[in-house]
């Protein structure tokens, strides 16, 4: 009875874990500014919106002292830079840049989920095939 049991919750988080998994798709962008001039420059901060949203400039996707920058998107949006100076002010916004991230082919897709699916059910056969020893009272 209580192998049954362990078996059956194995069987449940595998197939919750399953069923939660999913390829993810990004892309690396690359961008470059013309550098600030001012004496008090400390650095650079770069914001990301998906289209139709608005920035959160509470929370930089980037920040540093360099003029260029890659950052791994997973959907398409609009970019801006905002330099700051060693008080923490903030400029306004740079030209906003678009960046459109391609869909992935949707029959490489399929093809790779049902192949993380096929590595899944395997790794979990030979799970189950072990031989689970659970005291009895």
């Amino acid at each position: 009875m209580r192998k049954l049991y362990l078996i059956t919750v194995v069987s449940l988080l595998f197939l919750g874990c399953l069923s939660f998994t999913i390829p993810v798709w990004g892309a690396d962008v690359t961008l470059a500014w013309d550098a600030n001039s001012e004496t008090d420059l400390a650095g650079y901060r770069v914001f990301f919106k998906n289209y139709g949203q608005a920035y959160d400039y509470a929370v930089p996707l980037w920040e540093g002292a360099e003029t260029t920058c890659t950052v791994e998107i997973a959907q398409t949006g609009d970019f801006v830079v905002r330099a700051f100076n060693i008080a923490g002010q903030e400029s306004g916004d740079s030209n906003e840049v678009a960046q459109s991230i391609a869909p992935a082919n949707p029959q490489n897709l399929l093809k790779e989920a049902v192949d993380l699916a096929i590595k899944s059910l395997e790794k979990f056969s030979e799970y189950l095939s072990m031989t689970v020893n659970v005291p009895t009272e």
